[in-house]
């Protein structure tokens, strides 16, 4: 991950979110420049998000999405997690897959 992503743009997104009830997805995406990453990078990451490897973002997942960042940071609260799937997972199984966080990092792309 270091590889594509700078630490000080890491850590200046989770700085931005360090309080609860401040994380949101985009700015998270634009603030680490995961944003600027290529589709297979894009892919990486969503791999790594995806602890259980099933292929897709579960609640739990999500709810230790900073600390996949940094071990230190918080989980999200229920309200982060609840918009992170109303932006992500719009067909509403409850999962984020693979296309889906695509297009959540990417909206431009879509």
């Amino acid at each position: 991950m270091s590889s594509m992503l700078s630490d000080s743009q890491v850590q200046a997104a989770l700085n931005e979110c360090k309080e609860p009830g401040t994380f949101k997805a985009a700015k998270f995406f634009q603030t680490s420049k995961i944003s600027n990453l290529t589709t297979p990078q894009v892919k990486e990451v969503f791999q790594m998000l995806d602890t259980n490897g099933d292929g897709s973002l579960d609640r739990d997942d999500v709810a230790g999405f900073l600390q996949k960042f940094s071990p230190c940071a918080r989980s999200l609260t229920e309200e982060e997690i609840c918009n992170f799937f109303a932006e992500g997972d719009p067909d509403n199984d409850g999962k984020i897959g693979a296309c889906e966080f695509q297009d959540m990092v990417k909206p431009a792309t879509k």
